[in-house]
């Protein structure tokens, strides 16, 4: 026997699920959004009857409690149906996979959506403006042929050490102390390469 199991969803409607399951031998609905109704229908299953749900988030159960009634229905032989997850291995392990990965993914489509009402939006920072990639190919370019930090940053009016070290990182030039083939940076100000080795070695 096919049983169907409803429950209220806040992004699916309860006629949503009526349609979906309408072709079993008999609906089940919770009503005081508690688990009396899931109860109920638990102690009727029998072997090789069918319960099937519009989602497994429909159970009003932790996840201990899930994996629970999944062990239990295995041990009776029977066959839990999911119409959105089309799980049907009945393993413990991919149900509470799933599980957790809906959970994930549910809760990064919250944080988004918080960002949007903030105006901010997730995911990566954009790169370098084509106005910025000009200003980072030249001061890779003067920064290879050992001009000193300061006039680097006044010739380019770029307003701080920071922004010229990320066009350097940019152009693939390695930022350090004083790294190898040339590539001085730190507490240079006006010095020359010459003279911050010749201080500092």
């Amino acid at each position: 026997m096919q049983y169907a199991y409803i429950n209220p969803l806040p992004d699916v409607p309860l006629s949503v699920q009526v349609k979906k399951l309408e072709n079993s031998d008999k609906l089940i609905s919770e009503v005081k959004k508690k688990r009396e109704e899931l109860d109920k229908l638990l102690s009727l299953l029998r072997q090789g009857d069918v319960l099937r749900v519009y989602s497994i988030r429909v159970f009003p159960l932790s996840t201990l409690e899930l994996i629970q009634m999944v062990d239990g229905l295995n041990k009776k032989k029977v066959v839990l149906d999911s119409c959105s997850e089309h799980i049907t291995d009945q393993s413990l392990f991919s149900l509470l996979e799933y599980y957790q990965r809906d959970f994930r993914q549910r809760l990064s489509k919250v944080a988004i959506e918080a960002r949007r009402k903030r105006g901010t939006k997730g995911g990566r920072h954009p790169g370098l403006s084509e106005e910025a990639k000009i200003k980072a190919r030249n001061a890779a370019k003067l920064y290879n042929a050992k001009t000193p930090v300061k006039e680097i940053l006044k010739s380019l009016g770029i307003g701080s050490k920071t922004t010229l070290y990320k066009y350097l990182r940019h152009e693939g030039i390695q930022i350090g102390n004083y790294p190898n083939q040339g590539e001085f940076i730190g507490n240079l100000d006006d010095e020359s390469p010459a003279e911050y080795k010749r201080k500092n070695h």
